[in-house]
């Protein structure tokens, strides 16, 4: 927990975002509620939130009024920050069981974007979501492809995949071709504290175990080189991040 305090979401990519942005939208355009309940699980300081608000106005032509925006993290340090700029946030913990019975809201759509490989009890979590969700209701997920093109090059001369680590302390442990590509000081890398990992194929049977049919998934490139942004494009099973748009099934 002392971990996500401090290492709350604070900013994402501009791929990450046009993906979540479009997933949304799309559930928006299958959504007739007004106001359309919005959640985002794990929204860090609303960063990200506020992005695809912005995005979905001002490309989709989604007016923000149509919207009922919530956010819930668990470090309050990022809750705090995210009210200041506007949102109905809330320090709420979605891997806590009993948590829906706890809430008196559900949603028509619910984000939860590069949470879910945070997360030690994965079943409970996707429960928990999909109780919050109204019947019908829409999940945006996103989550780092443990099969990314680059991941499987590495593999084969040894190397931790990467975005997969053995510990929350600040070293690339079995990985330090990836310290040096990032320019990372010895022993002061950036720890994303990842605990799950999935491949494409994973998370979609993970999802349809939990009552979630798969409507749309798009690959997404977590890195700006020219390589990632094409597989990303021709290729969903090889791209660094995937994102997919699911819907309650019962």
């Amino acid at each position: 927990m002392d971990f996500y305090e401090s290492s709350y979401g604070k900013e994402t990519t501009d791929a990450r975002t046009e993906a979540i942005t479009q997933l949304t939208a799309d559930a928006l355009r299958e959504t007739g509620a007004e106001p359309i309940k919005l959640l985002e699980v794990g929204s860090g300081n609303g960063t990200s939130l506020a992005a695809v608000v912005l995005l979905l106005n001002t490309t989709h032509g989604v007016d923000p009024n149509r919207l009922q925006v919530s956010a819930w993290d668990i470090s309050q340090t990022g809750v705090s920050e995210a009210k200041e700029i506007g949102f109905d946030a809330h320090v709420r913990d979605i891997t806590q069981a009993g948590l829906p019975a706890e809430v008196e809201d559900r949603y028509h759509i619910i984000l939860f974007t590069e949470v879910l490989e945070h997360v030690v009890d994965t079943g409970l979590t996707m429960r928990n979501l999909h109780e919050l969700l109204l019947p019908g209701g829409f999940l945006v997920i996103t989550t780092p492809n443990l099969a990314a093109w680059y991941n499987r090059i590495i593999l084969l001369f040894g190397l931790q995949p990467h975005m997969t680590e053995v510990s929350f302390e600040p070293h690339r442990f079995g990985n330090r071709l990836f310290e040096r590509l990032l320019g990372e000081e010895q022993g002061k890398s950036h720890m994303a504290g990842h605990l799950r990992v999935f491949t494409l194929k994973a998370l979609k049977e993970f999802m349809e175990y939990h009552e979630f049919k798969i409507l749309k998934c798009v690959g997404v490139a977590n890195q700006g080189d020219v390589i990632s942004r094409i597989v990303a494009r021709v290729w969903k099973g090889g791209a660094g991040d995937v994102a997919l748009l699911a819907q309650k099934c019962a």
